[in-house]
């Protein structure tokens, strides 16, 4: 059986959002308290249904038809309670006198981490007259760690309470209990957790059957909640590029945005995003439903001069749903994921190039391969460059700079093993202006025409792919 209910969560005395859970199949074995022997007698109190241990002498399966209706109103048999033929009396024939702690037992499968529910029928047998009766009976029950005590169904005071023995009271009770499982088991327990006084007769009896309570298809399912989506905002490094910089989060389906938005833009300066801001909440989604994650930027930000990464993790252990590991990558998540994710930027560094031409003025000659060397600061480790072709252009490995808004030297040593050579001019311009906001090529953000050039600070910015062109030449 597999159906869908409705399942409203409560933190703090508050409602929050209803949402949909789906129940799968029952758990227990032998729900319905089927005797090993049920052609025999109609009391099968001898021993406890296949499935299920006794705690203690209690009472045993009874066919249904056994427990009457002796009330004043006289209503007939107890009703089958779900298409019940028997059900579980803990303080009947077998166990007349029941003490707290007697009662029924059965151990079964769970998965760590996943929620379950027990749903079951509760009524109650009655003796005696309200007249002698004192004092409250109630059903202790125990399921995968989690307690609750349920009080006798009905009202011994009122008025119609059973003359006799053997009688039902009313209508069957509906109860459910949830649970979350520790451990790959679960122990579910029904107990007799208080009995009345019965002072009818010549002794005064503190157990009696009046005390019997009654249990019927108990049903152990899995509630499969929707998966929960959360992805929350980060801004690592130095922070902002630009103090007005706020970016804005969202989980998206077929390009739709489908988180609430009402909180999903950052607000704060530097590296720290405001508490409350920056996050698309706790997101219901729909169960093998693909979803993207992404961001925009907000108050100007530049998205290209900023590095985003994504990290993600899922609080149900054993899902096989693949996190996704960037934005915009499609992920689908299964029912009881719980979903949280981290996109983090950091501004993209600067970076820092040279290209080298090194030419020859006749009668001056050329003995490949021609090696400069260079080095700089910010960062930038010392490099040689060699040139095996005169006229050639070669160019060295891109290094990025450790600092943004720094000032960047770049000296160039020229071969020593032959006399003649020097820089004719260093000319540095930015290969990706159009993302960094420098001016874009080919204006010249510095130049020189000794052996070394600095790039002002307000240049060195922000994913800005700054490109030194140096031509060496050799007079004889």
């Amino acid at each position: 059986m597999k159906k869908l209910i409705l399942k409203t969560l409560w933190a703090g005395g508050i409602a929050l959002v209803p949402c949909l859970v789906s129940q799968a199949a029952n758990l227990l074995t032998n729900p319905g308290f089927v005797p090993s022997n049920p052609g025999s007698y109609l009391d099968y109190t001898a021993s406890a249904s296949p499935g299920w241990s006794n705690l203690g002498p209690a009472s045993g399966p009874m066919a249904l038809g056994l427990i009457s209706a002796l009330t004043a109103g006289a209503v007939g048999p107890m009703p089958a309670y779900n298409g019940s033929a028997f059900v579980y009396d803990l303080g009947g024939y077998a166990n007349p006198n029941p003490n707290p702690g007697d009662g029924i037992t059965q151990t079964f499968t769970t998965r760590p981490g996943h929620h379950y529910r027990l749903v079951f029928g509760h009524n109650a047998e009655a003796a005696g007259s309200r007249v002698f009766e004192t004092g409250a009976d109630s059903l202790r029950v125990q399921v995968g760690g989690v307690e609750q005590t349920f009080a006798s169904p009905f009202d011994r005071s009122a008025s119609g309470y059973g003359q006799a023995c053997c009688a039902w009271q009313g209508a069957w009770v509906q109860r459910s209990l949830d649970f979350t499982a520790a451990t790959t088991s679960a122990s579910l327990a029904f107990t007799v957790a208080a009995v009345s006084n019965n002072s009818y007769g010549s002794a005064n009896v503190t157990r009696n059957s009046a005390n019997s309570q009654i249990i019927a298809w108990p049903v152990v399912e899995e509630i499969i909640f929707p998966p929960s989506i959360t992805v929350a905002k980060v801004l690592a490094g130095s922070g902002r590029i630009n103090s007005t910089d706020q970016f804005t989060v969202s989980i998206q389906q077929a390009g739709v945005v489908r988180n609430d938005t009402a909180h999903s833009t950052t607000q704060g300066s530097g590296s720290a995003v405001s508490t409350g801001t920056g996050t698309t909440g706790t997101f219901t989604a729909t169960a093998n439903t693909v979803y993207t994650l992404n961001e925009a930027g907000s108050g100007g930000a530049n998205l290209p001069q900023y590095n985003a990464s994504l990290t993600c993790s899922n609080a149900m252990a054993d899902s096989t749903t693949v996190l996704p590991a960037s934005l915009k990558q499609a992920f689908t998540p299964q029912g009881n994921d719980v979903i949280t994710c981290t996109i983090s930027n950091v501004p993209a560094p600067a970076s820092l190039v040279v290209t080298q031409k090194a030419i020859v003025t006749a009668p001056a000659t050329f003995n490949p391969p021609v090696t400069f060397s260079y080095t700089g600061n910010n960062g930038w480790t010392p490099q040689p460059l060699s040139n095996p072709v005169v006229n050639a252009v070669n160019r060295g490995v891109a290094q990025n700079l450790a600092a943004l808004n720094a000032a960047t030297s770049l000296a160039v040593a020229v071969p020593g093993s032959e006399a003649g050579w020097h820089i004719v001019s260093i000319r540095c311009t930015d290969a990706n202006a159009a993302v960094s906001g420098n001016p874009p090529p080919p204006t010249v953000l510095a130049s020189s025409t000794t052996n070394t050039v600095t790039v002002p600070a307000n240049y060195v910015v922000a994913n800005a792919a700054l490109q030194c062109a140096v031509i060496g030449s050799r007079l004889q």
